[in-house]
């Protein structure tokens, strides 16, 4: 499915990222939580459920490569940052990173 290091899922999980930190998950455990997808959803018996499901976008008939699952990661990160970056406490303040 993913070859390259940005691809049309970049923004998706650029986007999980950001949800993630609204919903107020850790930077460490939104990270390891979407490593773990990553590791899952690569797998036989996960793109079997996948390709069955039939939800998912244009299905799934192989794994990511490394480099993909690498943008994957950290398309998800970055959208984390962003948002604790980009979010004012209320004082006005920013985040900080």
């Amino acid at each position: 499915m993913g070859e390259y290091f940005t691809d049309n899922f970049s923004i998706l999980h650029f986007a999980a990222g950001i949800i993630f930190y609204y919903f107020g998950i850790s930077f460490s455990t939104s990270f390891v939580t979407h490593l773990l997808f990553e590791a899952i959803e690569n797998q036989e018996f996960a793109m079997g459920i996948i390709n069955k499901t039939g939800w998912w976008p244009g299905g799934k008939d192989k794994a990511d490569t490394v480099i993909n699952s690498l943008g994957d990661q950290f398309y998800f990160s970055l959208g984390w940052l962003i948002a604790k970056y980009l979010d004012y406490d209320n004082k006005g303040e920013r985040g900080k990173i």
